[in-house]
């Protein structure tokens, strides 16, 4: 229920900094050692040096015109973070930005 929460605050941010009709992708893949999850968007991206600060608590985008209270991005990282994995962001070829979730395989699973 956790990977619930951090999905949709995910999804939130993009619905919340994507222009209206602009697509917003979500992908799933299998890595080293776990499973990554991006989320994309075509917002106005993450100001290059910037990259760990939107998850620090009560941080809002520079500029950011949108509701919010700045919590979203840190509770993600706290629920990813307890789970054993990590969570970042990079600029997106083309503007926007990319939110990666990756988290270790749990050795008990079957393959």
């Amino acid at each position: 229920m956790l990977f619930e929460q951090v999905l949709v605050n995910l999804l939130d941010n993009a619905i919340k900094h994507t222009p209206p009709g602009t697509p917003i992708e979500i992908a799933a893949s299998v890595v080293p050692g776990g499973v990554a999850l991006e989320v994309s968007d075509r917002g106005p991206g993450i100001p290059a040096g910037s990259e760990e600060i939107v998850f620090e608590k009560f941080r809002r985008g520079v500029g950011a015109s949108v509701r919010g209270s700045g919590l979203g991005l840190a509770i993600c990282r706290g629920i990813v973070e307890a789970h054993g994995g990590t969570i970042g962001v990079s600029a997106r070829d083309g503007g926007g930005a990319v939110f990666t979730v990756v988290v270790p395989q749990r050795s008990d699973v079957p393959a």
